[in-house]
């Protein structure tokens, strides 16, 4: 799976004519690129598997559940280099940029793993907040007004942080530098920002909502629930990161939309 044998191949259409749009982009990257999808799906799932482990020990440990919530999210450090990896590998699918799927996770997760550890482990923080939070306040039977509150930051979330790890797989800036570009283009492009964050949680939020129902859905999870979403994302805010910092011009890939 890590290994540099042969390169993945591109789409057949993007290589040989105008490489398609919108939706129709998207069909065709998840129906020649799946493969490549669910194995990206399961090394992000790897760099997972520690904290998910000691969060699973906290809710079947109720009494020393504290403990192991602080372990999970120390677990999480390995989260934001996956990201990263994540990103940068479908965002080369975006691109239409034949390389190595394997070899490109690993190399881009070891470039990221203590850089992105940090800001991995406060979205992973942020994300748990809000979804206690969430399940708090329909619970509590509070204010409709709270709620919505509650959605409305986890939009916010949504439209900010995908950027960070997206320029963490291409640009050697300091952490701050990340955030702050992450911030400006989210609210730059607030639509493309939105409808990425709406597209690529859509899963996710579902998952939440009708758990525990929705583990019925667990192995689509396991093969492309965090691979599909990060396209779904990336489909909308490549083109503004693409625009913001020249990558395709610089790599000598075409631009997409």
């Amino acid at each position: 799976m890590f290994d540099r044998n042969e390169p993945e191949q591109g789409c057949v259409s993007a290589q040989t004519g105008p490489r398609k749009g919108g939706f129709a982009r998207f069909v065709e990257i998840t129906s020649c690129q799946f493969g490549n999808l669910v194995k990206l799906n399961l090394m992000f799932l790897l760099c997972c598997l520690p904290f998910a482990a000691f969060f699973a020990c906290g809710i079947l440990n109720p009494g020393a559940g504290y403990v192991f919530f602080s372990l999970s999210l120390a677990a999480a450090a390995p989260i934001g280099g996956g990201k990263a990896a994540l990103c940068f590998c479908v965002s080369k699918m975006i691109r239409d940029d034949t390389g190595y799927v394997g070899y490109d996770f690993r190399r881009k997760f070891k470039e990221n793993f203590l850089p992105a550890a940090a800001p991995g482990i406060v979205c992973v923080s942020v994300l748990c907040a809000q979804i206690y939070a969430f399940f708090f306040f329909l619970g509590a039977h509070v204010s409709p007004f709270l709620l919505l509150m509650c959605l409305f930051s986890a939009l916010l979330f949504g439209m900010v942080y995908p950027y960070f790890f997206l320029q963490a797989g291409y640009l050697r800036l300091s952490v701050p530098a990340l955030f702050l570009n992450s911030v400006r283009l989210g609210f730059r492009f607030p639509l493309r920002s939105a409808l990425g964050a709406l597209s690529g949680g859509a899963a996710g939020l579902a998952f939440v909502l009708f758990f525990p129902v929705s583990l019925l859905f667990a192995p689509f999870a396991l093969l492309i629930g965090f691979s599909l979403p990060c396209l779904l994302a990336l489909m909308w805010i490549w083109s503004p990161v693409n625009a913001m910092f020249g990558i395709e011009a610089r790599t000598g890939t075409s631009a997409t939309n």
